[in-house]
């Protein structure tokens, strides 16, 4: 009696493959999109955060804080994918959160800005407004 092996030939195998690197191309990208959108929460929280303490700090000191220092708050985002930037002068300020590390490649929404009126905008690389990232 013959026995028969049972198994992949290498034909199956080098099949199979080639179908998971195509949906591997297909779907790395997707997910890479994905991570860079939902890392702009850091962001926007943490401009919340220093806008509510700058609030707090002009109730105190009736100016608005120019530092971070000031405002007891790091200049970098919990996640260290953005870094805070105040522009203060005496009762105006616009906070700036600039994205960098793995997060630099979101060119849809570089830098996040509030300032003492709550308006909000977002900037693209090249310096043109998107303003639908704080949605």
């Amino acid at each position: 009696m013959i026995g028969f092996y049972r198994g992949f030939s290498l034909i199956e195998l080098m099949i199979v493959v080639a179908i998971v690197a195509i949906l591997g191309t297909i779907a790395y990208p997707s997910y890479q999109r994905y991570l860079l959108i939902s890392h702009r929460v850091d962001a926007k929280n943490m401009l919340l955060d220093a806008a509510n303490r700058q609030e707090t700090y002009f109730m105190d000191f009736n100016q608005y804080a120019s530092t971070s220092a000031a405002l007891n708050i790091s200049d970098h985002s919990e996640s260290g994918l953005y870094h805070l930037v105040i522009s203060a002068a005496g009762n105006t300020f616009t906070l700036f959160a600039t994205a960098s590390g793995a997060q630099g490649s979101d060119s849809d929404c570089i830098i996040f800005s509030i300032d003492q009126n709550g308006t909000r905008s977002a900037t693209r690389l090249g310096n043109t407004t998107n303003n639908a990232c704080w949605d």
